[in-house]
């Protein structure tokens, strides 16, 4: 199945708000690990049933 350009939008835009989620943690004075784990909730929040 041939991704398409919406999806690559998707991927690009997450990866991007995943990014800014960490940064912002970090700048607020979180660990590594907390940071990261905002990330992660970033992405795990826009699970849809494609993407699962």
């Amino acid at each position: 199945m041939e991704r398409d350009a919406a999806a690559d939008l998707v991927d690009t835009a997450l990866l991007a708000a995943a990014l800014t989620a960490y940064e912002n943690a970090r700048m607020d004075g979180l660990c590594h690990a907390g940071a990261w784990e905002c990330a992660l909730t970033i992405l795990q929040g826009a699970k849809t049933d494609e993407r699962r």
